[in-house]
């Protein structure tokens, strides 16, 4: 149970480092940049509105990021921890829609980069997660 609890507090920490990554720059990320083929001086020269748009949706992104990462981590430690089934389902679904939503979104832009790798990464160690916490919930 402990190690289930160290791998899902990974994954939260990863989030939450990602949220903030985000949301402290709020500008085009290496992969963005790869995959639009502009930097942030094109689209600021093309529109600088447009720039802000973006910049505000990428510090937002981050903010959610951030804010579903400090909520998981309190289900974590005020619900699995205690192991109530309720937390165990809502991490099954959390991860399992949230990495196989990176996953099946992100390809396109990210290809079989590393940060697509840590996604599958992430993804397998919440199932590891949830495969050796089963017997204590059910």
């Amino acid at each position: 149970m402990n190690i289930a609890i160290i791998l899902i507090f990974i994954i939260i920490l990863f989030s939450f480092v990602l949220g903030l990554i985000y949301a402290i720059s709020g500008t085009f990320l290496p992969y963005h940049v790869a995959f639009t083929g502009k930097t942030e001086s094109n689209v600021k020269a093309y529109d600088s509105e447009l720039m802000i748009l973006i910049e505000a949706f990428i510090r937002l992104m981050g903010i959610y990021v951030i804010t579903i990462s400090i909520a998981n981590l309190f289900i974590l430690f005020f619900g699995f921890y205690k192991k109530e089934k309720w937390a165990w389902i809502y991490f099954l679904i959390s991860v399992c829609i949230m990495f196989s939503s990176l996953l099946i979104l992100t390809f396109p832009v990210l290809g079989f980069s590393m940060n697509y790798f840590y996604f599958v990464a992430f993804l397998i160690l919440g199932i590891i997660a949830l495969a050796i916490s089963y017997k204590e919930f059910f």
